[in-house]
């Protein structure tokens, strides 16, 4: 019972922790701060698998300080834009080129009319962005729809919706073929992670600037030019299902999927560090555009962004390379990975397999972890910390899945922590109780063995075989009576003092001292195979440390001798007693004849005498003692004489 207890409280503990992880992985009740390690988790693998290469299908030209300085602040005015902009499709001859700009606010009449009148027929994308509040405010002209919403023919599904919006002048969005949203999400902890491909605006669909430049991508690349057609596609047929799975683009006959999360969002794979220095994207001053200094056809058949990395223009994201990224490469980025077709994703199921591995990572915790050791639970929570790692980065790189993993290393981290947390406690209250219990009898060093060896120790009585001494100090009656009693007090204290740390020292347990006798056994509490030969080791060494005591003893104060009577057989220990007083010892006639044995040490003149039982059991474990037969020996008690043997070293 005293070890089935600590252990069904030990599964106890661990099962309210997974029960309250799969609570979490329900969503009844979530544990804080676990999605801020989930995202500081995929940030690291984001970081440790990132190309950081550069990217050879997307181009930023990049209003810089040195564009500022040669064409004025900005606002740039519509003909420097114009101008910019008939460079890039004319002379750079562009595949597709997106602004991450807004031109929110009139010019005039003319010089509005003569940009609209470069975007018209041109591969030419404007950007806007969405807001969100109350009051719902609106500026500039929406682009037309990509979806449009049908109750009969179109199923709802959840999206990110938006109230209001910035967009570009109407002249200027009616004459530009394509516009796109470019809206990023920020998480919590203001970290740019992922951007909408889809949004909806009072029940329309429209697409994102990073979208838009992919679909006129496509088009510059086909016979026909045409763009891709959109259409949500469900993983389930089931109608009452409202998650897309993937945003399907249809093109001449072929389809392509582009895995969304449940907001039709996707994760920005960030290729490396931002900036015109970072490595990731091919950064072209505006002002070399303008000022014809890149050849001709330079940028052909590439997506070209329109944006600025400079400081001054406010245009700088927290992501998890930099907290200060250049916005226009988040657009960079979503476009590369699309034509690169590397997007990651979170499955829908992602919550159902969170609870999987919460489930599965639990029952394996419950089952292994309460038998082990300290050594053994770090290997096990080592081991399942790297397995769960492995795979998840596995599905990261080979299947771009991002998968919930924090809740599960929290939860190898919880219930190893309280493993430990309740071995330390139960160990210190094992050792104290041990402690309590033979402390008085064995050593300090005997306490700490039986606390390391994990077993478990009662004073329940008990039949065993052990070996028993009695050890009686001859002549201290006369030591008595010639010393006075606090004088008498301090010897006497003195010599039990040496007698005992010699006893606990052999493993010994001390039962008692009776007046100038000390009683020991060996082989409980503590299990001993050599029981036998440690008390005579012990005796022996008792014997050479009365004779020292003898040599050094002040002048006229009479010699000190020894009688030791050793033991072995069946006896019941156990804690004995009264109700007003119990110790530790030893009963039975095992016990009584080693009393006996003593007694005779000075019929014979020996300071030892051992019995049959002892001699032999001393021989299995410890050879060449000098053995001196001292033949058969009447002792009271017994019927038939018992042979008895000494060490010829204790012959007085």
């Amino acid at each position: 019972m005293n070890k089935v207890l600590p252990f069904l409280l030990r599964h106890l503990a661990l099962l309210l922790v997974i029960l309250a992880f799969a609570l979490h992985g329900l969503h009844v009740w979530r544990i804080p701060y676990m999605d801020r390690l989930d995202a500081w988790i995929y940030d690291a693998r984001l970081l440790a698998n990132a190309p950081r290469t550069l990217d050879s299908n997307v181009v930023i030209v990049d209003i810089d300080e040195p564009s500022l300085s040669a064409f004025g602040r900005w606002p740039w005015t519509r003909g420097t834009m114009t101008a910019l902009l008939r460079q890039l499709t004319t002379q750079q001859q562009a595949a597709a080129i997106g602004f991450d700009i807004v031109f929110a606010e009139s010019e005039n009449p003319t010089t509005d009319r003569a940009l609209a009148y470069a975007l018209q027929s041109q591969p030419v994308v404007l950007g806007y962005y969405f807001t969100s509040d109350r009051a719902g405010h609106t500026s500039g002209a929406l682009p037309a729809t990509v979806l449009h919403r049908d109750a009969k023919s179109q199923r709802d599904f959840q999206i990110t919706r938006w109230s209001g919006y910035g967009a570009n002048l109407p002249e200027l969005t009616n004459a530009s073929p394509q516009a796109g949203f470019f809206n990023a999400i920020s998480d919590t902890d203001g970290v740019i992670r992922s951007a909408p491909l889809l949004a909806e605006f009072q029940g329309q669909y429209y697409e994102s600037l990073a979208l838009a430049l992919y679909r006129r991508y496509l088009a510059s690349k086909s016979t026909s030019g045409t763009l891709p057609t959109i259409t949500p596609h469900f993983a389930s047929n089931d109608e009452s299902y409202r998650h897309l799975d993937a945003v399907r683009l249809s093109h001449e006959g072929v389809t392509q999927d582009i895995a969304v999360d449940n907001a039709v969002t996707t994760l920005i794979s960030y290729r490396g560090a931002g900036g015109p220095r970072g490595g990731s994207f091919t950064y072209i001053s505006a002002s070399d555009v303008l000022l014809d200094k890149l050849p001709k056809g330079s940028l052909k058949d590439k997506v070209v962004l329109i944006g600025s990395s400079t400081p001054a223009l406010e245009d700088l994201r927290v992501t998890p390379f930099d907290r200060a990224y250049p916005g226009v490469e988040v657009q960079a980025n979503l476009v590369a990975s699309l034509i690169e077709g590397r997007s990651l994703t979170r499955p829908d199921y992602a919550l159902g397999f969170d609870l999987f591995q919460l489930l599965v990572l639990g029952a394996a915790l419950l089952f292994f972890l309460p038998p082990l050791s300290s050594i053994g639970a770090i290997a096990l929570s080592a081991s399942l910390a790297t397995l769960l790692w492995f795979t998840h980065s596995l599905l990261f790189t080979q299947a771009s899945f991002v998968l919930p993993s924090a809740s599960s290393f929290v939860l190898i981290f919880s219930a190893f922590t309280l493993h430990m947390s309740q071995g330390f406690f139960m160990e210190s209250q094992r050792r104290k109780r041990l402690t309590q219990l033979f402390g008085n009898y064995v050593s300090p060093q005997w306490v700490s063995r039986m606390v390391r060896s994990g077993d478990d120790y009662s004073m329940q009585a008990s039949n065993q075989v052990l070996t028993v001494m009695f050890c009686d100090m001859r002549g201290f009656t006369r030591l008595s009576q010639a010393l006075p009693p606090l004088a008498l007090q301090a010897l006497l204290n003195n010599i039990f003092s040496h007698l005992s740390s010699i006893i606990q020292a052999h493993g010994g347990t001390i039962d008692k001292y009776m007046g100038d006798c000390v009683m020991a056994f060996w082989g409980a509490p503590e299990p001993q195979s050599d029981h036998a030969a440690r008390a005579v080791r012990c005796a022996i060494e008792l014997q050479t440390t009365i004779a020292h005591f003898n040599q050094d003893r002040a002048a006229n104060t009479p010699e000190i001798k020894m009688g030791i009577g050793l033991n072995t057989g069946l006896m019941c220990v156990g804690d004995m007693g009264s109700s007003v007083r119990r110790s530790y010892t030893v009963i039975g006639e095992a016990v009584n004849l080693a009393a006996r044995l003593e007694g005779l040490c000075k019929t014979y003149n020996q300071a030892l005498i051992v019995s049959t039982a002892t001699k032999d059991a001393v021989i299995a474990d410890e050879q060449g003692l000098p053995w001196h037969d001292l033949g058969l020996a009447s002792v009271a008690g017994h019927d038939q004489p018992i042979h008895i043997f000494t060490l010829t070293t204790s012959s007085s």
